[in-house]
């Protein structure tokens, strides 16, 4: 439908504030539960961790995590270091080979 209409429903800037609120309510929420469950944190402890650490995690979610997910997503097919299509057969040496020193291994 997003390509029917060209995108002209996201030229509204308060559905992104929308989102933006949403987002910010569910990560807050999420990390209110986690901070209210930690036995071994004392109240100024969990105040802190909630108000300091839930924007440090959303910084870091958004300016490293989610770049390097997609990043990873485009590189899936990038070959440069032969790991993907290689077999226990090509890496490893047949068992009584000179390779590994005539010795009965496991053989594949």
């Amino acid at each position: 439908m997003t390509l029917l209409t060209l995108g002209g429903r996201y030229h509204d800037p308060g559905i992104a504030l929308v989102y933006l609120a949403v987002y910010l309510v569910v990560r807050f929420g999420q990390s209110g539960l986690y901070v209210l469950m930690r036995p071994d944190m004392t109240a100024r402890q969990r105040w802190h961790s909630w108000l300091v650490g839930t924007p440090a995690a959303v910084f870091m979610n958004i300016v490293l995590l989610c770049p390097t997910r997609y990043l990873a997503l485009f590189k899936l097919r990038d070959n440069a270091w032969q790991s993907r299509g290689l077999t226990a057969k090509t890496v490893l040496p047949r068992a009584g080979s000179a390779e590994t020193g005539g010795t009965a291994g496991l053989a594949l």
